[in-house]
């Protein structure tokens, strides 16, 4: 695609980097409305920025990146070097790279040392990023942790009595109801017992009010152009790390126990109730007693600091939090924040989504739950049968959900769905696919857009070659699946209209089509889950149907 010329220009001395966008911007729109503010910012001293992006760049544009200098340099994008092609122009060096962002948020491009660059802000067409992105990524974080927890923990026995849907509040206040004496307990000894810190109190005054101007002023007043005195002297500290920590785990308790009164109105549990009071109070003593600023609304992430690890109660404190945090997965940390391709996180979203609706939907025991292991990126989630979810139904059915099931022996090619519904023993297949994309093509969406956005058309071909090619294995082989659907980021404002849409009704129709699905908006997901479960339990299967293996 040709360029239509500099999007954002950055020197530093004699090298000068250019990053060039692609033609017909007027195609790259987006749902909702552009996000405002500036999307360049400079990293280090000595930078120029001739040119700064006045629109929204995206994360799966395809951009180039000139640079032009004296000599080549090793460019560094988010801390990985970036593969340039150079050439030399009489005396002039001339680098030249093809980039996709690939993720949300602050890029950053950074050269030499000490480091210095600029740092651009990169958005999406598909989500929201303040809003759907980070519900996504909290939402995947809670269900990983407590999908459906109330049904596979021993500890949940005495919190039957709760109102549906109660998976993970349930779990999580039997947790708190057995430990909260000895928690509240230790974050008062830790909170009273952790040493203070000497730290320096920074202050700055007009130059012509100092009494005595040292070389460092001289230095700055140099470099920076401003006639100030900077000043520190040391003070001690009550609000370290580990403090704040305390203050963040106390304030997140709360606020959790706050939430849970809110989703069940009707629960009593006067000495929960009274831990909450008693945690208030202890925050606003804390606070008073700390006089220094504290920024509520952090998540409390536990100190790996050396004096976490050897402070008594300290440690118990976190022990504590990583017993309330365990669901499913008993070693879930918080892997998810450095998760930034939202394709793939889209997927994984959708897969803990499908097989908690269908647990709810059922009314059933999650017996088997997802599989998932920590990587040093963020998670990594099982795949094939041997990872494979399994609830029993309420009329005892088996149902298998499966994420990226690979069909080796089929009469054509190799398919490889996203998520795969096993209902009736394995005779009647529900098949999704999660595409994070948008379709871009100005053509198909008149064809097929009727006012709405759309995912791309070669998903729904995509579809029906999965309900096509996927047989099972008898002399005459047979359809298994009965609907295959994309699952894609539809904007907020256009999901009630969905419904009327070509590629909604054609899922009654043809078994093909596709549904928008986004944290707190899957009714539609929910309906046809619902809709085909009620079928199946309803439906005996048939004995003589050849049964595919698992």
């Amino acid at each position: 695609m040709p360029p239509i010329g500099e999007l954002a220009r950055v020197e530093a001395g004699e090298t000068a980097v250019i990053l060039v966008g692609p033609t017909a911007h007027d195609r790259l729109t987006w749902p909702t409305d552009p996000p405002s503010g500036p999307v360049l910012r400079t990293i280090g001293r000595g930078l120029a920025v001739i040119c700064a992006p006045r629109f929204p760049l995206f994360d799966d544009v395809e951009y180039r990146l000139r640079i032009i200098g004296p000599a080549p340099v090793t460019l560094h994008l988010s801390g990985q070097p970036l593969e340039v092609s150079w050439s030399q122009h009489r005396g002039t060096a001339v680098g030249d790279a093809v980039l996709r962002f690939r993720q949300l948020g602050w890029v950053e491009f950074t050269w030499s040392a000490p480091p210095c660059g600029f740092a651009i802000a990169v958005s999406s067409r598909k989500l929201d990023y303040e809003a759907d992105y980070l519900a996504m990524v909290h939402d995947l974080e809670r269900q990983i942790r407590g999908l459906s927890a109330r049904l596979v923990s021993p500890v949940l026995q005495e919190s039957r009595s709760l109102p549906e849907p109660s998976d993970l509040d349930a779990h999580w206040l039997a947790v708190l109801r057995s430990v909260r004496a000895e928690l509240l307990r230790d974050l008062q000894a830790a909170w009273y017992t952790l040493p203070p810190r000497l730290a320096k109190q920074e202050s700055q005054r007009d130059l012509d009010r100092a009494r005595r101007i040292g070389y460092r002023e001289v230095a700055r007043l140099w470099a920076t152009g401003r006639p100030r005195v900077y000043s520190s002297r040391p003070t001690w500290t009550l609000l370290t790390p580990e403090r704040r920590y305390l203050l963040d785990l106390a304030q997140h308790l709360h606020r959790r126990l706050q939430g849970i009164a809110r989703r069940h109105p009707g629960l009593s549990l006067p000495e929960i109730a009274a831990f909450g009071q008693e945690l208030e109070r202890v925050m606003h003593r804390w606070t008073w007693e700390a006089a220094d600023a504290w920024t509520p609304g952090r998540y409390p992430i536990p100190p790996a600091s050396p004096l976490a690890q050897a402070h008594p109660a300290l440690r118990r404190v976190i022990q504590w939090h990583r017993r309330l945090n365990q669901g499913l997965l008993p070693e879930a940390g918080r892997w998810l924040l450095g998760m930034k391709d939202v394709s793939l996180l889209y997927e994984y979203w959708c897969y803990l989504t499908i097989v908690r609706l269908v647990v709810e939907e059922s009314q059933g025991t999650l017996q088997v739950p997802p599989k998932a292991r920590p990587d040093p990126v963020g998670l990594v989630l099982g795949s094939g049968e041997e990872s494979a979810a399994q609830v029993c139904t309420a009329s005892g059915e088996l149902v298998r959900i499966v994420f990226r099931r690979r069909y080796h022996q089929l009469p054509t090619v190799s398919q490889e769905p996203d998520h795969v519904v096993y209902l009736r023993a394995g005779r009647r297949l529900l098949v999704f696919d999660a595409k994070y994309r948008l379709c871009q093509d100005p053509k198909e969406l008149e064809a097929y857009g009727e006012g709405l956005w759309i995912p791309p058309v070669e998903t729904l071909n995509q579809m029906h070659q999965y309900r096509d090619a996927i047989r099972d294995r008898g002399p005459n082989p047979r359809r298994l699946v009965h609907i295959a659907v994309v699952l894609f980021p539809l904007p907020a404002p256009q999901h009630a209209e969905w419904s009327r849409h070509r590629f909604c009704r054609s899922i009654e129709a043809v078994g093909v089509g596709a549904l928008p699905a986004l944290p707190g908006r899957v009714e539609g997901l929910r309906k046809l889950i619902r809709r085909h479960l009620d079928h199946a339990s309803s439906t005996p299967p048939a004995s003589a149907t050849p049964r595919p293996p698992w």
